[in-house]
């Protein structure tokens, strides 16, 4: 793959600087594609983790130099670190004790990275070593172990003893005039005197050297050379005290060398994805989803180099449905052809390398194998080659590998960029052509930039290509940048000519020599974008008419529930006054029996009969009564299932009002009804016979009202109450019992939903508030109402409840 024609390099620069590491940022600029789909998802699964961890500021920082593989080699082989290398150890120990601390406030936004984090090899000996044996500049610190701190105490009583007896040595010797200068020094570790190198025989002593210039000659003071000897010999004791801790503590390197090697591996794969989660944030990449059909949908798509770079993008959205598997882009020059083959290049190519694509959510991809491009000037003068013949050769390449590919593995991607461009016209579009139906022929998906008609129309006849096109703004004839799918795109030469401002004579003439074919082929295409509008405005109408459907099947399903609780509502409240006047019946039958039995005459015989009987017709009308309550029928009968028809009306109780029959289903006793812009199925007994004084058959239109004029006093008004004022739409419950109140309110929402009204204007008064109380309890999670409010002034204050029901 032509990785530089593509930017990725870019990309993984990209991502090398938002590492923290040395190994991480070395990886990043590596990044190859990974195994499959599964391992790439991991891997975007991980980088969405590393968003959540950062955006929270959980993270905390990696140790920038995770390369210590060489010296934990050195320290295998027997050999000794040194104190600044055995720090560079201990900062990575250090750093992985650290992140496994941390890694548990990871849990709830990134369980696998708190496991990865958490699974660090805790060293706590080696990361401690800053604290209890080195200095910051690697040296050992005197309390590394008892002895270095004896020895080094020993050392500093004798070179202090030494200092002072020097000190008198140079006072005696400067006043004899031998000294170069009023000062002592300390060569190869022994104390030395300064003597001009012409009066050096006044001074006995040894030599230590001289001075570049010979002039000073460095002696060591006879009376000093014993007490320098044993200075020596203590530092020397230091020194292998000192090379055994480092000898001691490079043997534990050695020994702990694997839990350090899979620290440093862990630490910088985990700084490899919070850069990733970094440099998604930046890009604001989204997970794709992989397809195996080869379909590719790249939802508002953007180059990722041009994001870098902060220049203006203009996100597009590139699709290619099977059986299409190629796209063909079409449009003027500098309108944006290039950027667009490349964006879903860098899409796929940032996909297989597991990080996040310049695209929205809901992407989708499918798996491809290698990436072969070919873009730009193929001009090779040292191989004597032309453009085109450059160009044909980079063509025959990518013929010679998807040939290769199409064997095993994932399909590739082809990528190319004025295909045939360069020679005469006629020819190089019949070259286009035929290369791509042999291209279409392989297992590979391809987009391909062209001016040439042929290819645009290829789609017309052949269902693997499609169209896609870029155009100019009819105002300012500049590109607009914007990919219109299944559209072909005009070059608009004479255009840009203009935009450029070419004498206009010039471009007259061009236009005059351009001939009719070349006009004639423009009005086709302008045809074929009125013919693709009108078909989008078609769809757009039929997604509409779909959405309304959905509603109206959405409010059915509530009606429904609705219409059975009002009823098991309707019944218990039934029950509950039936239960109480048989109680009173009863009750008054129970006293007149003890009565009788007190005294048992003729007359309180005659009267218990009246009473009996009336108690009777008592009971009777509370029956027919309750039934009536139940069913909402009355005295309505019930339909006769063998004469029904089609579009006859019926009543149905629930609902109370008209419907009209749709279909029958007499086998088993089920009717499709029409009420309003509604349809729902339901039993014959769910429904009674109409009255003569019924209102008229419910409208056949089946769809809601949309509009109103502007002086309809009904249209809703700036704080949408005025709806809810009307008479229509006010539900009185003053006088009510609550049990009662709520099956008002209920009625009323039904038929709100039913046809389509705004809601209700409550009326439950003030009083002691518990009727209110009541009502509103009974609307807050009601499945019909999006939302109410009490009244304001003028809207009748806390005696009223303004509710609005779901549209």
């Amino acid at each position: 793959m032509n990785e530089h024609l593509l930017a990725m390099d870019r990309v993984r620069s990209a991502l090398a600087a938002q590492c923290d590491s040395d190994v991480a940022a070395l990886r990043a600029r590596a990044l190859q594609p990974l195994a499959d789909a599964e391992a790439a998802l991991a891997s975007m699964a991980r980088i969405q983790q590393g968003r959540a961890v950062v955006a929270e500021g959980l993270q905390t920082t990696i140790h920038g130099e995770l390369d210590v593989a060489p010296l934990v080699e050195l320290a295998g082989r027997g050999g000794v670190l040194g104190g600044e290398d055995l720090l560079r150890i201990s900062a990575v120990a250090r750093c992985a004790e650290k992140m496994a601390d941390r890694a548990e406030s990871w849990r709830e936004h990134a369980a696998e990275l708190a496991d990865l984090a958490g699974g660090l090899p805790i060293l706590s000996v080696l990361a401690d070593l800053a604290d209890d044996v080195f200095e910051e500049d690697g040296t050992l610190r005197d309390d590394a172990s008892d002895e270095l701190a004896r020895l080094r105490k020993e050392i500093r009583r004798r070179s202090s003893g030494l200092r002072n007896r020097i000190a008198d040595l140079v006072r005696e010797t400067d006043d004899q005039g031998v000294l170069q200068d009023d000062y002592f020094t300390v060569r190869d570790g022994r104390y030395v005197l300064p003597v001009k190198s012409s009066d050096r025989r006044q001074v006995a002593g040894i030599v230590h050297g001289s001075s570049q210039t010979g002039q000073t000659i460095y002696i060591e003071p006879t009376d000093l050379v014993e007490a320098n000897n044993k200075l020596t010999m203590v530092a020397g004791e230091a020194r292998r005290e000192e090379h055994r801790i480092l000898a001691q503590l490079s043997g534990l390197v050695a020994e702990k060398a694997p839990a350090i090697g899979r620290a440093s591996d862990e630490l910088a794969g985990l700084d490899g994805i919070f850069a990733g989660a970094r440099l998604a944030e930046r890009l604001q990449a989204s997970t794709p989803r992989f397809s195996e059909d080869g379909h590719l949908d790249l939802r508002r798509a953007r180059h990722p180099v041009l994001i870098l770079e902060d220049a203006a993008v203009v996100a597009n959205d590139v699709t290619i449905t099977p059986p299409r598997r190629w796209l063909v882009v079409s449009g003027p020059n500098g309108g944006g052809k290039t950027v667009v083959l490349t964006t879903a290049g860098m899409a796929v190519e940032m996909a297989r390398r597991g990080l996040p694509v310049c695209a929205d959510e809901g992407s989708i991809l499918p798996w491809l194998g290698a990436v072969h491009v070919v873009l730009g000037d193929a001009q090779d003068l040292d191989r004597g080659l032309s453009t085109f013949s450059g160009h044909l050769e980079q063509v025959r390449a990518v013929l010679d590998a998807t040939g290769q590919d199409a064997q095993d593995g994932p399909p590739p991607l082809v990528l190319l960029d004025e295909l045939a461009s360069g020679t005469e016209p006629s020819a190089g579009s019949a070259l286009a052509t035929a290369f791509l139906e042999a291209l279409a022929d392989r297992r590979c998906l391809g987009l391909v930039t062209t001016h040439y008609e042929t290819v645009k129309l290829l789609a017309l006849r052949d269902d693997r290509f499609g169209n896609a096109a870029l155009d100019l703004n009819p105002n300012s004839l500049a590109p607009d940048f914007r990919l219109r799918l299944d559209e072909v795109g005009s070059s608009s030469p004479f255009a840009l000519a203009d935009r450029l401002a070419l004498p206009h004579e010039i471009v007259d003439r061009a236009r005059e020599l351009a001939g009719v074919g070349s006009k004639e082929t423009e009005e086709l295409l302008d045809r074929l974008r009125t013919l693709r509008g009108q078909l989008d405005q078609q769809l757009k109408q039929t997604a509409d008419e779909h959405r309304q459907v959905e509603q109206a099947r959405r409010r059915l399903e509530d009606q429904r529930r609705n219409e059975k609780r009002a009823a098991d509502r309707r019944i218990e409240h039934a029950a509950g006054e039936t239960i109480a006047e048989l109680d009173d019946i009863r009750s008054e039958l129970n006293a007149t029996r003890k009565q009788l039995r007190k005294q048992p005459s003729q007359r309180k015989v005659d009267e218990a009969a009246r009473a009996a009987g009336q108690a009777r017709a008592r009971a009777d009308a509370i029956r027919k009564k309750a039934q009536a309550q139940v069913d909402g029928s009355g005295d309505r009968p019930a339909l006769d299932l063998a004469s029904l028809q089609v579009d006859a009306p019926a009543w149905h109780p629930g609902l109370e009002r008209l419907v009209v029959i749709t279909e029958i289903d007499a086998q088993r006793g089920r009717l499709r009804v029409r009420a309003g812009p509604l349809e729902m199925a339901v039993s014959v007994d769910e429904l009674r016979a109409p009255r003569g004084g019924d209102s008229g058959r419910p409208k056949a239109s089946t769809r809601p009202e949309k509009a109103r004029p502007a002086d309809d006093p009904a249209r809703i008004d700036e704080d949408h109450t005025l709806p809810l004022r009307t008479e229509r739409w006010t539900c009185d419950l003053r006088g009510m019992r609550v049990e009662e109140a709520l099956m008002a309110v209920d009625r009323h929402l039904d038929r709100a939903i039913v046809e389509a009204g705004p809601g209700a204007c409550v009326v439950h008064g003030i009083g002691t508030g518990a009727l209110r109380n009541a009502v509103q309890g009974h609307l807050r999670g009601h499945p019909q109402v999006a939302h109410y409010r009490l009244g304001r002034k003028g809207e009748g204050g806390a005696g009223v409840t303004m509710v609005w029901v779901k549209q």
